[in-house]
């Protein structure tokens, strides 16, 4: 399967270096068709079409549409890897960006306080992940005019706070996933 994953990557970057993105999503929807999983089985090829249908329609504008595409790879995610899964988190903040790019500040930030409690579950307060996301969640405070949640976060940030502080400052994120965990993981290829 990774053959396969890598494979569609070279084809990818083939059409993007020749500036074809007019064949990138027909090339996409046929390797998912040739890649579509069966009885539930974990398939690499599967997960890396939805991840690179989602960046493409992200790169081309069409959020909405982007959104879609990770949220069917978040739900895929987190039925083999689980809700509390780097990979998961990676996919929640991707669908937040897609929000934040249509300016859709109040799912954007929904989607990355999500992201935030995962990684944080992880790694703990303080991985450049978790930097990151709290500069984007600050920037869409200020983009909405909320400068004190802005300022509130930015010291949170610097202050060194922890995860338990920002659930005080803006609420509980709701639960990521509410899909059934399959009960095996894909080992590491």
């Amino acid at each position: 399967m990774l053959d396969i994953s890598k494979s569609i990557c070279k084809k990818l970057d083939a059409y993007y270096a020749s500036g074809k993105l007019d064949k990138i999503e027909g090339f996409l929807l046929a390797e998912l068709i040739k890649n579509q999983p069966l009885c539930g089985e974990f398939n690499s090829a599967y997960i890396t079409v939805l991840y690179e249908m989602g960046v493409y329609l992200r790169k081309t504008k069409k959020y909405a549409r982007s959104r879609d595409w990770f949220k069917l790879l978040g739900r895929t995610v987190c039925i083999h890897l689980g809700p509390d899964s780097f990979e998961h988190a990676v996919v929640l903040e991707n669908i937040a960006a897609a929000y934040e790019l249509d300016g859709e500040f109040g799912q954007a930030l929904h989607f990355y306080l999500q992201t935030l409690k995962i990684y944080n579950s992880i790694a703990g307060p303080r991985p450049i992940r978790h930097a990151e996301l709290l500069k984007h969640v600050c920037r869409l405070f200020r983009a909405q005019g909320d400068y004190k949640a802005a300022v509130l976060l930015q010291e949170n940030l610097y202050g060194g706070k922890d995860m338990e502080s920002l659930e005080e400052l803006f609420g509980e994120p709701e639960p990521p996933c509410k899909h059934k965990v399959l009960p095996f993981r894909q080992k590491q290829e």
